[in-house]
């Protein structure tokens, strides 16, 4: 038997008002055996079910479309990563890449509790330490030839005040070009 009405919804209202109207006349009570849903609820329901679906799709649409971007993303690094001679497109993108993920590592490792991140940098400053070249020799090296230059530069210096050593652009004896009187005064 097929139903004239365009939802249920629609065949549900009608019902109810014929129950009405029997009950009215036949000075019955209604029966109660049926849930007492009325039009905008079953309208209501019906329209909530079609955005979740809506809502569902949209989200399993943006999933693939998100795996997809990731795909594709891998197989250019591969491919980038493998080729034997690197344009500078492929450098810059290489160079974009690891700065990417250096921002995404460091915002993601950031540690709210006090006391675990001075534990960490402890741990790391150690670790830094013991990996660090040890750079003894040459360092007492380069310190010693700095106080050597200290004593040249000195020298030099005095030499330059007694009249010794004639420093270029001025003359013994004579103020510079743009020199004047007034301003040291």
């Amino acid at each position: 038997m097929s139903s004239s009405f365009s939802s249920d919804a629609s065949q549900y209202q009608a019902e109810n008002t014929v129950n009405k109207l029997f009950s009215n006349i036949l000075h019955t009570n209604i029966s109660t055996t049926k849930s007492t849903t009325n039009a905008n609820q079953l309208f209501a329901q019906h329209g909530s079910s079609v955005k979740k679906n809506k809502k569902n799709e949209a989200k399993r649409i943006k999933k693939n479309e998100e795996r997809t971007k990731a795909f594709n993303k891998f197989v250019k690094y591969n491919y980038i990563k493998n080729k034997e001679n690197k344009n500078e497109s492929d450098k810059k993108y290489l160079s974009k890449l690891v700065r990417k993920n250096v921002n995404k590592l460091n915002s993601s490792s950031k540690i709210d509790d006090f006391e675990i991140n001075e534990e960490f940098n402890i741990v790391s400053s150690e670790l830094l330490d013991q990996i660090k070249p040890k750079n003894g020799k040459r360092l007492r090296k380069k310190l010693f030839r700095v106080n050597e230059n200290d004593e040249r530069a000195k020298e030099f210096n005095e030499k330059l005040q007694k009249g010794v050593i004639s420093y270029p652009g001025l003359t013994p004896g004579l103020a510079p070009v743009d020199y004047n009187e007034s301003d040291s005064e």
